[in-house]
């Protein structure tokens, strides 16, 4: 009767990951005005949800127009705390293996096309040796 309300391992998988990333965020705004826009812009959503829910048509077209103007109020509001974010991640352990590892494997690629290279121009002078003719001077 009910079978899109089953719960399996994938929703607990789910819900942990959801959990964590909300609390990272959560600790991330702790001790600043962020924090106090977040607790303002959840009673925004709440007060239009319940404008929705009684079919209030102006508060709804008002606080629709607050939200679609207000992302972009937010952004600069809250621009010194996204640049301290964006910071913060950046240097965090997760994405200095990341480059590391983005690091070397760019390095691999550019010493196998050396090496390549280099074969290449080993190939056309023994080449060249053999049919004896002058090779031009390779220097690198």
């Amino acid at each position: 009767m009910l079978r899109f309300l089953t719960f399996s391992w994938r929703d607990l998988i789910e819900i942990g990951l959801a959990a964590a990333v909300i609390y990272r965020l959560l600790l991330l705004f702790e001790g600043t005005r962020a924090l106090q826009m977040m607790v303002g812009i959840v009673v925004l959503v709440l007060a239009y949800a319940f404008a929705w829910i009684f079919k209030l048509t102006m508060i709804t077209y008002l606080l629709g127009i607050v939200f679609t103007y207000g992302a972009f109020a937010v952004l600069v509001l809250f621009q010194p705390e996204l640049r301290a974010a964006l910071a913060h991640l950046g240097q965090s352990r997760a994405m200095r293996v990341l480059r590391a590892r983005l690091y070397d494997r760019a390095l691999a690629e550019q010493q196998a096309e050396l090496a390549a290279s280099r074969q290449a121009q080993v190939n056309a002078a023994a080449t060249r040796g053999r049919s004896r003719t002058s090779a031009p001077r390779i220097t690198t």
